[in-house]
């Protein structure tokens, strides 16, 4: 359903979104389109149909919840009626808002695997070294997912490395951690 990353099957990452500990950001509605208040919205679920399978979805802090019906597709975007929303300017209200579920709506994976937003903020520690880091963010660009990962809470020094089991080396969510190995271009 959502993205999830198989640490034993390192080419399989499954979910990108916000790191909330009880909600998920499943996706994003971009802009409006057309004059009767339809909205283009961005799905970050793996399958981008399963946008439409969670049975709640709030805004970001879960004042507001939408009832979303895709009407259509538009460059790997969809064209959806949002309950209520009529008009373009009602539409417009609801530009670049952020759209969140509660994490106990994902399904269960098996061992090895994670969400990435189970990743994100985690503390990282590197293989015979002090250097302490933090994940801030993973993308997949084709080959691979990769890490990018801020050193000593500074957002500009980063560096990314490959998000398999060659650099990582453990990843241990319930001390909320993990292990890598840096390429020798990032030591």
């Amino acid at each position: 359903m959502n993205k999830k990353a198989d640490h034993s099957k390192s080419d399989r990452l499954l979910f990108f979104g916000d790191f909330m500990k009880e909600k998920v950001c499943v996706g994003k509605i971009i802009v409006p389109h057309g004059i009767r208040g339809l909205v283009k919205v961005q799905s970050f679920t793996e399958n981008l149909e399963d946008l439409f399978s969670f049975k709640k979805i709030c805004n970001k802090d879960f004042t507001k919840q939408f009832k979303i019906v895709r009407q259509g597709v538009a460059k790997e975007r969809f064209i959806c009626q949002v309950d209520g929303i009529d008009t373009v300017e009602l539409a417009e209200d609801l530009r670049n808002v952020e759209l969140y579920v509660e994490r106990n709506e994902f399904p269960g994976i098996e061992k090895g695997q994670y969400y990435y937003h189970d990743l994100l903020n985690l503390k990282v520690k590197v293989v015979n070294s002090d250097k302490i880091g933090k994940v801030v963010n993973i993308d997949n660009y084709g080959a691979g997912e990769i890490l990018e990962i801020s050193w000593n809470d500074n957002e500009k020094d980063t560096d990314t490395i490959p998000l398999n089991e060659d650099f990582v080396k453990e990843i241990n969510l319930e001390k909320e951690y993990l292990i890598v190995l840096l390429p020798e271009t990032v030591e």
